[in-house]
């Protein structure tokens, strides 16, 4: 039935396909049918995609049977073509899916009882998620536990908002229990967003004191003779295929000290090493380092007995490794803490447990985030944080940080087990091939405002941005100078940003070099002009941008002198200038991400 698809989807939200049907057999067949079958084959493919690049029967566009699709001579499709031939046919998908229902609703909600409520949103979620209404009896249970990711919950919100006005885009991200919708759905101006805050903070303070009392009973002090055991340098990491990551394996693999590093990957266990390869060659690094048995991919589950291995398998790695490096993170702005520690702390958790033994345990560093401790006051030191939740920011990932740095400074100073925080800034592409992730905030911005607004926002923010090289170089070099260190309190927060701050002026000054034309606009507006055009990439993170703007505030400086004493390669930093900012435009156009034209 099927002859050709184009599969597209790169800077937009979630994934598209255009079909083209083989006409001599599709003749045979009426209407219903085609489509019926089309939708099937879909299904098929989706089964071996993962969540994120799963074709909605809403996002597949069967063409007219006098349309085809651009292919070579061999017959392959050539997607970049098809997706400007049927530009305004694609745009239009986006449109209609993401824009969600006009202002009229389709049902009146307005005598709903809390009950009536509630059967409503049960049948959505059932409907959207394709589960029983029965998985869902537990209404203090949360959606995105039982599979709704960032594109079902598009889904999910439209579906509400066909029966409710003024439903926000991030709606499910601030509710997500049948309870909590039902509630914000009833409440005559919805709850109060100061409310909600504070809430979380209370959680975020509450998380954090249950898992001290859990390590009080689940780890005994510790002995740390170090200098008697003298163990080569073997490594867990985590997070290998993301960005840093990736940077942090290369150059253990560069030090001769290292003999071995244990890689933790998520995903099928014989694709863990084309994983790796494939995060280092997307880099621009070389993945001959990969090529000896210096370095292992395994499996990463950490919810699971054992982490998933085998008893005797989890016994020798607990024997063997000297260095746990948990880079792996959920980067979800919208997530509330409560999903944080379901897919994030309490497997972290679980890791510690590992790494942990009577006598000398192994050197736990932990990738935490400025945002945990942005609101300790204008100055940051490299000190622990203080017990009180409200120093970071207010989202679910800078409380995940919050409670795990607590947790490992609490390990640190009362377990004598040795465990380093490093809280990193905004990482950005790298100083040689400018390789920056165009799903991050600051890229969606830049390319949004930059080249298809032709607007960006005016911020009074300085940048100590880092690029991720450096990063990762500086992070290496803290990892092996603690290696054979006891546990010390004092010696264990380093902050991984640019000691060289430039402004927000300086940025604009390096897009214009590079020849990108644009007005600077009071950043409410910069919003409103983005929420007009849902096929814009950055659309997807608009609600992040306007708390963010409506939010802002003077960031901190991070003090940087205990840090870069022990990696001087940190103060080497480049900073945003014209010559870098190409550097990015170039690898983005790479990828079809940037059009210079």
């Amino acid at each position: 039935m099927v002859k050709q698809v184009a599969v597209l989807g790169h800077g937009y939200q979630c994934t598209s396909a255009l079909i083209e049907i083989d006409l001599d057999y599709a003749i045979n067949y009426g209407p219903e049918e085609i489509i019926s079958a089309v939708h099937e084959a879909v299904e098929d493919a989706n089964k071996e995609c993962p969540s994120h690049s799963t074709i909605l029967p809403q996002m597949v566009k069967i063409l007219p049977f006098s349309k085809s699709l651009p292919s070579t001579d061999k017959g392959t499709v050539m997607r970049k073509k098809a997706e400007a031939m049927y530009k305004d046919v694609v745009e239009k998908l986006y449109k209609d899916f993401l824009e969600g229902p006009n202002h009229t609703l389709d049902t009146d909600s307005s005598s709903w009882t809390p009950e009536q409520t509630e059967s409503f949103l049960v049948k959505s979620a059932a409907q959207v998620l394709r589960l029983s209404e029965s998985a869902f009896n537990d209404h203090s249970k949360s959606v995105f536990d039982l599979g709704l990711n960032s594109l079902t919950a598009i889904q999910l919100r439209n579906a509400i908002a066909k029966a409710f006005s003024n439903v926000p885009q991030n709606f499910l991200f601030q509710h997500p229990t049948i309870s909590s919708m039902r509630e914000a759905l009833l409440s005559e101006n919805h709850v109060d967003p100061a409310q909600v805050i504070e809430t979380r903070y209370q959680q975020t303070q509450e998380l954090a004191q249950t898992y001290v009392e859990r390590a009080k009973d689940d780890f005994p002090v510790a002995k740390n003779e170090y200098e008697i055991e003298k163990k080569e340098k073997v490594v867990m990491l985590s997070g290998a295929t993301g960005s840093l990551g990736a940077f942090i394996l290369r150059d253990l693999l560069k030090d001769a000290s290292v003999k071995k590093v244990y890689c933790l990957v998520r995903g099928k266990e014989s694709d863990l090493y084309s994983r790796l390869v494939k995060a280092f060659e997307s880099r621009h690094l070389d993945s001959s380092l990969l090529e000896n048995d210096r370095v292992e991919a395994l499996p990463m589950r950490l919810n699971e007995p054992y982490l998933g291995f085998t008893k005797e398998r989890y016994e020798q790695l607990k024997e063997e490794v000297t260095i746990v490096q948990h880079c792996a993170w959920l980067l979800d702005f919208n997530m509330t803490i409560d999903h944080y520690d379901k897919e994030c702390i309490a497997p972290f958790y679980n890791l510690l447990k590992f790494a942990y033994r009577q006598v000398n345990p192994m050197h736990v560093h932990f990738i935490s985030s400025v945002s945990a401790s942005a609101g300790l006051g204008p100055e940051i030191e490299e000190k622990p944080l203080p017990f009180n939740s409200r120093v970071a920011m207010p989202m679910g990932y800078a409380h995940s940080k919050f409670v795990c740095e607590i947790l490992l400074n609490y390990l640190t100073k009362e377990k004598n087990f040795p465990c380093y925080v490093e809280r990193v800034g905004q990482v950005c592409g790298d100083s040689k091939n400018g390789v920056w992730n165009t799903s991050e905030q600051y890229p969606l911005m830049f390319i949004a405002g930059g080249s298809l607004m032709h607007k960006m926002p005016k911020l009074g923010t300085d940048v100590d941005w880092v690029s991720v090289d450096y990063a990762a170089a500086a992070i290496v070099a803290i990892m092996i100078r603690s290696s054979q260190l006891s546990a010390d309190e004092d010696n264990s927060i380093y902050h991984i940003v640019n000691p060289r701050i430039i402004t927000w002026d300086d940025v604009l000054t390096a897009m214009r070099s590079n020849g990108m034309k644009f007005d600077t606009v009071d950043p409410a507006e910069w919003v409103n002009t983005l929420s007009k055009d849902d096929t814009n990439p950055a659309f997807r993170l608009m609600s992040f941008y306007e708390d963010s703007f409506k939010n802002e505030f003077k960031m901190p400086i991070w003090q940087t002198k205990k840090t870069c004493d022990t990696a001087p390669i940190l103060g080497q930093s480049p900073t945003i200038d014209p010559i870098l900012f190409k550097k990015y435009l170039s690898h983005w156009q790479s990828v079809g991400f940037y059009n210079p034209k």
